[in-house]
């Protein structure tokens, strides 16, 4: 081991510290913006009227998820809610939903919701717990003008983040 990486750590540590780093920045913007709102509350109030409770695995089954939350909050304040809505609802459904409502925001693709539809996928890439798994969850992103805003978003957010993940 080099004396700089000693001192320094190596690239892939720098880049996942940095990446945490900006989620925390956005974060705190979000707060800052919305004041503290009480997300788990906000969770159960979409839980009830989306009826998640019932939803099938679907990303089609999300649709209806995807646009009230895209609707009502801020973009990052959304992912934060659609956090506490998996949270909530794991244990009922057996499986994660926030993988079909991320799903279901990228589909949302029409002009008026692309940018805070970037902004809230951006913000779930962010919160992974590395590079490579913020990465990998890129690829998952197909809509391309959903991908190009997502690559966007990442690059005003920090551009060294954004070049490990996007490229």
């Amino acid at each position: 081991m080099s004396i700089f990486t000693k001192l320094l750590g190596n690239r892939d540590d720098r880049l996942n510290e940095q990446l945490h780093a900006v989620f925390h920045r956005i974060a705190g913007d979000a707060v800052r913006k919305k004041g503290m709102l009480d997300t788990e509350h906000e969770a159960r109030k979409v839980v009830q009227s989306c009826a998640v409770s019932r939803k099938p695995r679907t990303v089609a089954a999300y649709k209806d998820v995807a646009e009230y939350l895209l609707a009502n909050y801020d973009a990052i304040v959304a992912y934060f809610v659609a956090v506490d809505i998996d949270i909530q609802m794991q244990p009922v459904l057996g499986y994660i939903p926030i993988g079909q409502i991320v799903l279901a925001v990228e589909q949302m693709n029409r002009p008026e919701q692309l940018d805070k539809a970037a902004e809230f996928l951006a913000c779930a890439i962010l919160n992974l717990k590395n590079i490579p798994m913020a990465r990998q969850a890129f690829t998952v992103y197909k809509v391309p003008a959903v991908r190009d805003r997502v690559a966007a978003t990442l690059r005003a957010y920090d551009a060294g983040v954004a070049e490990s993940i996007v490229g």
